[in-house]
């Protein structure tokens, strides 16, 4: 089985930084945690939430507003202060310089507290594992405190691995399960270095019931999760490819049947060596992870071939396709992210019912071609 523990500053960071997203109101988690959550709900990881993540969140959301009036405060004070000495004209500038910045203020507050509810929605479904905290955890790291293996500071930190600890002695748990552990607290949790791209925890904070691997971001857990790669081929290769179609057909004549036969030759010849990059990056991924996108992928092929089977599938059907693949061809199913994976095959479904409704309204005799 493959965990996932986020440290608290990873969530609060996510409530701080505003993402350039128009649909973010109309979400109903987090647009960062959109991926983990698919990812939990289909069963391939579980998500633990230790009780001592989320009093922390909970201790930052009832002094957020606090917070963010006293660090504004002070660049207003900044503000103030510089903008005496200052010609007239510019000092005219500082009350629409400080409107702006209360705004923003406003704003930022405004987000955390929506974001915060989706968050806590979030944690409340019933795929998410949480860990409570027991009067043994506290007395155990408390231990630890006065025997002066951790700090007054790192006390949270030591109830997190603590939690985790206890979590996994309750589970049957095997060689192949793992932990990945993501934290921005660098510093306080990973020693110096790293193995195979992944950060190693403190003995202190170490846990031995399973592998665990080290991560300071969400990004970095997508691609290991996920598959959630950045492929990109050399400049120079695809720059050949077209440039010898480019001598023989100057003009991209596509009124040539066989400049377009040739174009979709490189097309797919593209997306065939697009395809062998990612799949050389899969190896590095948990053999779990690989097992489940080719099971995936699969449900997907065998959909597609109940579709083409129907009677009602036609070429109008194919064409439509792409956007039933969620924006993307047949070859590039291969070079998606597991997420989009599942989006994909839950589409494909829909896409099925529809042609066997077809199919019915064939058998009795109606025209199916004004349903599509």
């Amino acid at each position: 089985m493959i965990y996932v523990s986020i440290d608290t500053n990873v969530y609060v960071n996510l409530l701080t930084e505003v993402l350039a997203n128009d649909n973010a109101e109309e979400k109903d988690i987090p647009s960062e945690l959109e991926e983990l959550n698919l990812l939990c709900k289909e069963g391939v990881v579980t998500l633990l939430i230790p009780e001592v993540v989320k009093l922390e969140l909970q201790k930052s959301n009832s002094k957020v507003e606090e917070d963010y009036k006293r660090e504004y405060s002070k660049l207003i004070g900044y503000i103030d202060k510089y903008s005496e000495s200052s010609w007239s004209e510019i000092r005219e500038v500082k009350k629409k310089v400080i409107n702006l910045i209360e705004s923003e203020q406003d704003d930022k507050v405004c987000y955390w507290k929506e974001e915060y509810d989706k968050l806590m929605s979030f944690f409340d479904n019933e795929y998410i594992q949480h860990v409570e905290l027991t009067p043994d955890m506290i007395c155990k790291t408390y231990k630890k405190k006065i025997a002066g293996l951790i700090t007054d500071s790192q006390l949270n930190d030591a109830l997190i691995i603590e939690s985790i600890n206890c979590y996994f002695k309750q589970q049957e748990m095997n060689s192949d399960d793992l932990l990945f552990f993501i934290t921005g607290d660098k510093k306080d949790f990973f020693i110096k270095g790293d193995i195979a791209g992944f950060s190693i925890l403190k003995e202190k904070f170490q846990t031995h019931s399973c592998k665990v691997y080290g991560l300071y971001n969400l990004k970095q857990l997508y691609k290991h999760i996920n598959a959630n790669f950045e492929v990109e081929l050399s400049n120079g290769e695809i720059e050949t490819k077209w440039s010898e179609f480019e001598k023989k057909y100057p003009d991209w004549d596509f009124d040539n049947d066989k400049a377009i036969e040739e174009y979709a030759y490189i097309e797919e010849d593209i997306n065939l060596m697009i395809n062998k990059l990612f799949e050389s990056k899969l190896q590095d991924l948990p053999k779990e992870i690989i097992d489940i996108r080719k099971r995936v992928l699969k449900e997907i092929e065998n959909i597609l071939l109940r579709c083409r089977n129907m009677r009602s599938w036609d070429d109008r059907s194919e064409s439509k396709l792409y956007r039933w693949l969620n924006g993307r061809f047949e070859i590039n199913l291969y070079s998606s992210k597991l997420s989009d994976l599942f989006l994909i095959r839950d589409s494909l479904q829909e896409y099925l019912r529809v042609h066997e409704e077809m199919d019915e309204e064939i058998v009795e005799g109606h025209d199916w071609k004004k349903m599509q």
